[in-house]
């Protein structure tokens, strides 16, 4: 991942645009990986930028894992939006199974609602989102199918 990227993953932390970082994680791996079987489409339109100190190998793992989930939802499309101290995650899949967990229920460890899941995926986004001094909260679109991941950046 590091080498096809050009980041050197071994860095503890680093202080730059969090946007950009990503955005540019996108265009040479993830959008690359064919196992995904998704759209990754990335956008953000005013040109914002978010300098933060950050973890580079914590924010890969944290998106691979969002991609994971929308991938086993049977999503086609995941959008990435930034906004003011945000990044949103919004895909077309089948959502979040809100009937049988509550939103804080898929944060807990080993809960999944895939078989063969080990219930770590949004457990740990929230772990990485805590390091950060972020929040993530989850809900299901209400005009599409899908789930939207809000990482908020205190």
């Amino acid at each position: 991942m590091a080498t096809k990227a050009d980041f050197n993953l071994k860095v503890a932390s680093i202080k730059d645009d969090i946007f950009a970082f990503l955005e540019e994680y996108i265009k040479q791996i993830a959008s690359k990986e064919k196992k995904w079987g998704l759209k990754i489409n990335f956008s953000n339109p005013l040109g914002l930028k978010e300098i933060r100190t950050f973890q580079p190998a914590k924010l890969c793992v944290f998106f691979v894992n969002i991609l994971d989930n929308a991938r086993k939802a049977e999503a086609k499309n995941i959008y990435i939006n930034c906004s003011h101290n945000k990044i949103s995650f919004i895909d077309d899949g089948s959502g979040f199974d809100f009937k049988t967990y509550s939103a804080d229920d898929f944060f807990r460890k080993g809960v999944s609602t895939t078989d063969g899941g080990s219930g770590l995926g949004l457990y740990h986004c929230q772990k990485i989102a805590t390091g950060f001094k972020a929040s993530i909260s989850i809900m299901n679109n209400k005009e599409t199918n899908g789930a939207s991941i809000t990482l908020e950046l205190l």
